[in-house]
């Protein structure tokens, strides 16, 4: 993200170049402020802190797919604006006051009229459908929106196309692998999960998911395996149920009983578990 609003576009390229030139052109407002000593000099700082207060937050929380709404800059501009204009004193007959007001109201109402057109959630894909530096990104997010809504053949479409622009985005080859799982195609999804956790994606959710898959083709070691590593990322209740499962299938009743145990300290309303465990301890006593 540039820290310096002069690209309005809806689908805003965002590059290095920009991003110092920004910080360099801010940085130079600051020490002249700092420098410049004057009755407005805290009224120049408020309109510089403004600014960043306003913009920095989505600057740090910048993400590949979704930093491309125009309207976030809208509100902060004010804050240059008004630094801008905190050196002039009248504007012809017109107070500075007058205009600061006026800005202030007319881009406040502009963001929230901005803002409002971003409600249906297909236009955070069409905000980016034509950004050059990232062409997956649109139909990345456009398949999530079909996988969401269970339209798992069209999210699947999406997500093919998604890595034909890009054969190792990440985030595209484990939801694929989750549609392909959705609609039958075990091994399928297994190769995107393998091919995502060997390009370094190392989270819950991708353990959790080539788990199940292993799960179901009775691939037991395997699955507990993945479990066990999903843990060590996030201790949730599925993760160890399914565990439980494995175990029980493995006949390692006491480690299926443990992990009942762990996961109805978790949860104790998880469904089947109470089921599980009971089946468990008969195993277990004979």
């Amino acid at each position: 993200m540039f820290v310096m609003p002069y690209d309005f576009s809806t689908a805003p390229e965002f590059t290095p170049a920009k991003i110092i030139l920004g910080l360099v052109l801010l940085l130079m407002l600051i020490i002249m402020t700092i420098i410049k000593s004057s009755h407005s000099h805290k009224q120049k700082i408020f309109y510089l802190l403004w600014f960043m207060l306003l913009l920095f937050p989505t600057f740090f929380a910048r993400t590949k797919e979704w930093d491309y709404l125009d309207h976030r800059f809208l509100l902060p501009l004010i804050g240059i604006l008004m630094f801008v204009l905190s050196f002039i004193q009248n504007i012809g007959k017109i107070k500075i006051a007058v205009v600061s007001s006026a800005l202030i109201i007319v881009f406040s109402i502009i963001s929230i009229h901005k803002s409002k057109a971003f409600a249906n959630p297909h236009a955070f894909c069409e905000a980016i459908k034509h950004n050059k530096n990232n062409p997956e990104a649109y139909h990345f997010l456009k398949g999530n929106l079909e996988q969401i809504t269970e339209k798992y053949e069209k999210a699947l479409k999406e997500y093919n196309t998604a890595l034909t622009y890009n054969p190792n985005h990440t985030k595209s080859l484990n939801n694929r692998g989750m549609v392909k799982q959705q609609l039958g195609d075990l091994s399928g999804a297994l190769a995107d999960y393998d091919r995502a956790i060997d390009l370094g994606v190392k989270n819950y959710h991708i353990f959790k998911n080539r788990g199940d898959v292993r799960l179901q083709f009775e691939d037991l070691a395997g699955a507990i395996d993945d479990y066990s590593v999903a843990l060590q990322y996030e201790q949730n209740a599925p993760a160890y149920f399914n565990r439980a499962v494995a175990k029980f299938l493995s006949l390692d009743y006491a480690g299926a009983l443990e992990d009942c145990d762990t996961l109805l300290a978790i949860d104790p309303h998880y469904p089947k578990a109470q089921v599980l465990k009971t089946e468990v301890q008969k195993q277990n006593i004979h």
